[in-house]
């Protein structure tokens, strides 16, 4: 009888144990569960990002195009710039920028002063506008 109660309460023991472990094993498996779930959700949430990447591809790719197209555009635009306009400055002043200042500035206070060149009768105003242009 003393193995038999020492048995039983051996084997109470094992179920108190079992019972523990069980326990442990339901909630990791509610936690593996749980992760599972949200690895789903993730792998969705990739899926349709990755689509909508692939979906917006051309879109990029034909930005990516007009950028380019603009940026030789731009290129080609600033070389005609500086070649008819800045060059051809620099050229007609001959680095001297203070002397063709001088030169405009004299040319508008001469123009205040004349006010006519085919003559204005006593009761007339008029007015004389100078424009110069530098060609080759």
């Amino acid at each position: 009888t003393q193995q038999l109660a020492n048995g039983t309460a051996d084997l109470a023991n094992g179920a108190s144990s079992l019972a523990d472990g069980s326990k442990q094993v339901a909630e990791g498996t509610a936690s593996v569960a749980e992760g599972a779930k949200q690895l789903y959700d993730g792998t969705v949430e990739l899926a349709t990002g990755a689509q909508e990447l692939s979906e917006k591809a051309p879109a990029l790719t034909d930005g990516i195009e007009q950028l380019k197209d603009g940026s030789k555009e731009l290129a080609d635009g600033m070389a005609k710039f500086n070649e008819e306009g800045i060059t051809k400055l620099v050229d007609a002043v001959d680095g001297d920028i203070v002397g063709l200042l001088d030169r405009a500035k004299a040319v508008a206070e001469a123009s205040k002063e004349y006010r006519t060149f085919s003559g204005l009768a006593d009761d007339m105003t008029g007015e004389v506008r100078f424009v110069y242009s530098i060609t080759d």
